[in-house]
């Protein structure tokens, strides 16, 4: 792979940031260091169009799918509270309430 070199102009305080980074031994040179923030934004950048993609494509799958009606969420929550009633009351028989 070629390189290209760029200037890049950076605020004082961000630079310092940098050698700060450098000097623990993190990064061997402040070039290495800009270019793995560069690779790294990259990446995330193209997982999260792959991301987006995905679910694009997953919200088109979802259009034919038929939401519940309110009676069917209305059997469901009296469903759930009387499992969740059976259950307290075995916890009760046993004494584990």
């Amino acid at each position: 792979m070629t390189t290209k070199a760029i200037l890049v102009r950076l605020p004082e305080k961000i630079v310092q940031e940098i050698d700060k980074e450098v000097k623990k031994g993190y990064y061997t040179s402040r070039a290495e260091l800009i270019k793995d923030s560069i690779r790294e934004r990259i990446e995330k950048k193209e997982k999260l169009e792959r991301d987006l993609a995905e679910l694009r494509s997953m919200m088109g799958t979802l259009k034919n799918v038929k939401r519940p009606t309110r009676e069917q969420r209305d059997q469901w929550a009296r469903e759930f509270i009387e499992k969740k009633r059976k259950g307290l009351n075995l916890l009760r028989k046993y004494g584990l309430d």
